[in-house]
């Protein structure tokens, strides 16, 4: 981050309408504050075991098993799976490099599959183009919240006698024909990262309904360590400022903070209150093992995200037709993927996305409301440091992920006053 670009996000403070994907927990009240404050020097409570009991409650009749992020879930299912050395796993293209990182990380090799442009997740069509004699796991991705085609990826699977994951880091509570995405399939991620749907800060949970899978991933959970004391205590402070900041009013100020303490860890060569040396493909971590546990302040955080999901979660549902409403005779409509129209499909969104070919157009016009930084999937493999070659990607591999990308957008689903605001000014200009 340079100085330029942290004067810039200085501008931002001033601005009172700057809306980001990240949602404080400024809900809290002050009893609760004390209770995770005090959890986060106590290993011994068993906030861990009730945040994975009443997460797997949320998703169907399985259970789940938490870890300190959601990439850790992803391998410690393909090491319960029996991944080995020279398998092949596919993935959607349109991922964050982490994804890949936990896969070379076992010895197996990733194969990029495409978006689908209808769902902006996983294609069945790519998948099965991808399959070859190694093809040991299919990641299935639901983008955005969207269900994937993830019928037609589960039979695929079948007929193959292929391992099927799910990723539901971005979709909890979205169904494909009523049924909760996460049960598809053999296994399944989920995300309790900061710009997840329930955010308790960082973390993730495995979730399957096969008791065996369970077992093994319990198994792993259990040898795994806990997160050095030094960066759980950046996780509390850095979750105070988010509790603090990460609101409309004061989100340039967020911002402003964030940039200015990466700019100081930079120069320091400190580290970062996140887990992001899994962002790149170097597999050993200075400051904490992998996989990790996943501390126990921050399985209390989820608890009370859970408290509040059936809330939450509607109000994300009906702000997501509200804005369909809004674009139903704008030219706007046409460049939403299919799947938003799609009566099989309900969507519990974070974030609205589509791409559209006069972004460069609508980026100014929005500019001083939306954190355009944050938007996902502008490029395959996002959030590498690194040529994406390292991950073994190759350019031109997938064709609607590469055409897409450079033209998302992602616009924060937060409440019918402010999609007014942004629909207008769009709108108007495009």
């Amino acid at each position: 981050m340079n100085i330029k670009k942290i004067l810039n996000k200085l501008k931002d403070i001033f601005n009172s309408s700057m809306i980001g994907f990240i949602h404080g927990h400024d809900y809290l009240d002050k009893d609760k504050l004390n209770k995770i404050k005090q959890s986060l020097q106590d290993q011994s409570s068993n906030n861990s075991s009730l945040f994975e009991t009443k997460f797997a409650e949320l998703i169907g009749k399985g259970q789940a098993v938490s870890f300190a992020s959601a990439r850790m879930s992803f391998f410690a299912i393909m090491k319960a799976l029996g991944v080995m050395p020279g398998d092949e796993i596919i993935l959607c293209g349109s991922t964050c490099s982490v994804m890949p990182n936990a896969i070379l990380r076992l010895g197996a090799k990733p194969i990029y599959c495409d978006i689908d442009p209808e769902t902006l997740g996983s294609s069945a069509i790519s998948i099965e183009e991808n399959i070859s004699d190694k093809t040991k796991i299919i990641v299935a991705q639901h983008s955005f919240g969207i269900p994937c085609d993830i019928e037609q990826i589960s039979k695929i699977c079948n007929e193959n006698k292929i391992l099927l994951i799910e990723d539901c880091a971005l979709a909890v509570g979205s169904k494909y024909k009523n049924k909760n995405v996460g049960t598809f399939g053999d296994a399944a991620i989920f995300s309790t990262d900061h710009s997840k749907p329930i955010n308790a800060l960082i973390g993730g949970l495995a979730y399957s309904e096969n008791a065996k899978i369970i077992k093994k991933v319990r198994d792993i959970q259990k040898k795994s360590e806990d997160l050095p004391i030094k960066k759980k205590q950046a996780l509390y402070k850095q979750f105070t400022i988010e509790r603090l900041f990460a609101k409309p009013k004061t989100y340039g100020v967020l911002n402003f903070l964030n940039s200015f303490f990466e700019l100081v860890r930079k120069n320091f060569n400190t580290s970062s209150p996140f887990l992001d040396e899994d962002a790149d493909v170097f597999f050993t971590n200075r400051n904490y093992s992998y996989p990790s546990k996943i501390p126990e302040f921050i399985a209390l955080i989820g608890l009370y995200e859970i408290e509040r999901w059936k809330e939450v979660a509607h109000e994300r549902e009906k702000s997501l037709n509200y804005f369909k409403i809004k674009l139903e005779n704008s030219s706007l409509k046409s460049y939403l993927p299919k799947a938003y129209y799609d009566n099989n499909r309900n969507i519990i969104p974070l974030r609205l996305a589509f791409s559209h070919p006069d972004i460069e157009k609508i980026k100014p016009i929005l500019k001083n409301m939306v954190d355009f930084d944050s938007t996902w999937f502008i490029d395959p493999i996002i959030n590498s440091k690194v040529p994406l070659s390292n991950f073994l990607y190759k350019k031109g591999t997938c064709h609607f992920s590469e055409k897409l990308g450079p033209n998302m957008i992602n616009l924060p689903l937060a409440n019918p006053k402010i999609i007014d605001i942004m629909f207008n000014k769009i709108s108007n200009k495009v």
